[in-house]
């Protein structure tokens, strides 16, 4: 194997692709974008992939077509072969191709960190359980609104890789980060990152909630004391106080944690204090909005908003961009995304809860009696956690997916619990039993992958759901029956 350089510039980088065999493990978004990256970068690259090549057909023709040579149906010795490999966040590190990799001593990265070598403008990485989609975009329309030439990209769909050619030295990658993506990072180290929030999730791939907990903080593991790690005080997930990094920490919450934790006024961010958000700036305390408004509902998107706020200040975002830009954001599509209201029920897709505690921030920002869609693939989280925000908030529950049996164990004595074989029948029947005033939330609290390909498809299935509901209502049918 050839030794690989540790350069410290986008350009000197490419010297760690060019001429170099180069493997990639899977064939779905951000294995095709590194392995297409790679390519054009001068590398001999093969890409190998588990599922079968009629399951792989337009990847299999956009490798052909640039003339990448490619395996499908296992993984074969020839990525032995290869200088280091890139592997797919999907990939675990548990799989028996990684392991073979790492006995031969075949160096492993992550898309993430292969793509981080060639970007030339600056990085803002957030990770966390919960709030990441949310605060990415907060940040991206921060910038916008300052004229800033952003990139949203990463885990909320649109690979890093894909991003490189449209980077220069004056753009901001604003990069959502999972847990995943973390594991094989080597000198990722972003200009600002951040870390929302720590709760299970993932157990299935990284065993503890410490494991889970220390991959996120390999987004600070390369940092230094030029840039700055954005911490929620408030969460006792971060344990933001025991974090060491070389990087400036910058914690935001409320400020009632702060002066209890008896937070050095330098480490501290945005915070709150009563109904409006407080910016630290030159030693002063400057009001920076109000809380009513912005304009995403609940204390969790108060949280985003400050995590958002602090990462753009901590970038040298002038205050009144970050005023403007926080007041002008709407939302994401999937959280707690207003559909339409049918007969005076408003249904709410909120798709993107794959956890528990996100669907306890959904319920929590909502104020009307809630009859709830919940389940899918479980995550060997304990639906008894939910009990008591389903007995202050939810009139009914339809269950779906491979947990529907837990959810009627765990909540069906606090309120009634109804199985439904597909997302399209949830909405029938809730249809049928809400009344006026109420809400229809979709906030599954579970992974999507018994019923869909992501939680997009499943927040897209049950919005065509719903608007079948307004088109029977435009026609004068009424509620199904």
């Amino acid at each position: 194997m050839m030794d690989i350089p540790k350069a410290m510039t986008a350009a000197d980088n490419r010297d760690r692709v060019q001429g170099r065999n180069v493997g990639v493990i899977g064939m779905a978004r951000s294995g095709m974008a590194c392995a297409i990256l790679a390519h054009e970068l001068g590398a001999d690259v093969f890409v190998s992939d588990t599922r079968k090549q009629s399951d792989l057909s337009a990847e299999a023709e956009t490798l052909k077509a640039a003339n990448v040579k490619f395996e499908t149906g296992g993984h074969t010795n020839v990525l032995l072969d290869s200088d280091y490999v890139i592997i797919s966040p999907g990939i675990s590190s548990k799989s028996a191709i990684v392991q073979k990799l790492q006995e031969a001593g075949t160096p492993i990265f992550s898309e993430l960190e292969f793509a981080s070598w060639f970007v030339e403008g600056k990085i803002i990485a957030v990770t966390g359980a919960n709030g990441k989609t949310t605060t990415v975009t907060m940040i991206h329309e921060i910038l916008r609104a300052g004229s800033y030439t952003s990139l949203l990209c990463g885990n909320i769909g649109t690979p890093l890789s894909s991003t490189v050619k449209d980077l220069n030295r004056d753009s901001v990658a604003v990069v959502e980060v999972s847990s995943y993506q973390l594991e094989f990072v080597d000198q990722f180290a972003p200009s600002v990152a951040a870390i929302l929030n720590i709760t299970p999730d993932h157990l299935s791939r990284h065993g503890t909630i410490e494991n889970y907990r220390l991959a996120k903080l390999r987004i600070s593991a390369s940092q230094g004391k030029s840039q700055s790690l954005i911490l929620n005080i408030d969460d006792s997930g971060v344990d933001a106080l025991s974090i060491q990094s070389l990087a400036r920490k910058v914690m935001f919450g409320s400020e009632e944690t702060m002066n209890k934790a008896s937070v050095e006024s330098d480490l501290r961010g945005v915070f709150q204090r009563g109904d409006a958000l407080y910016a630290p700036v030159n030693g002063a305390n400057v009001k920076l909005i109000d809380t009513k408004q912005l304009q995403v509902p609940g204390q969790h998107n108060l949280e985003n908003a400050m995590a958002a706020a602090s990462c753009c200040l901590a970038f040298g975002v002038t205050l009144d961009t970050i005023r403007k830009g926080l007041i002008a954001f709407t939302g994401v599509e999937h959280r707690i995304e207003h559909v339409a209201s049918v007969d005076g029920v408003k249904w709410i897709n909120d798709s993107k809860a794959t956890n528990l505690a996100a669907t306890i921030c959904a319920l929590e920002a909502l104020e009307a009696p809630v009859r709830l869609i919940l389940g899918g693939q479980g995550k060997g989280e304990n639906f008894n956690d939910l009990q008591d925000i389903v007995a202050r908030k939810v009139k009914s529950i339809v269950a779906i997916g491979e947990t529907k049996e837990e959810i009627f164990t765990a909540l069906g004595k606090t309120v009634p619990v109804e199985f439904s074989a597909s997302l399209e029948e949830a909405t029938v029947r809730l249809s049928n039993a809400s009344q006026a005033g109420e809400v229809v939330l979709l906030s599954p609290g579970c992974a999507s992958f018994d019923m869909f390909t992501d939680f997009e498809e499943r927040g897209a299935a049950f919005k065509n759901a719903v608007n079948s509901l307004v088109t029977n209502q435009s026609n004068g049918k009424g509620k199904s029956v």
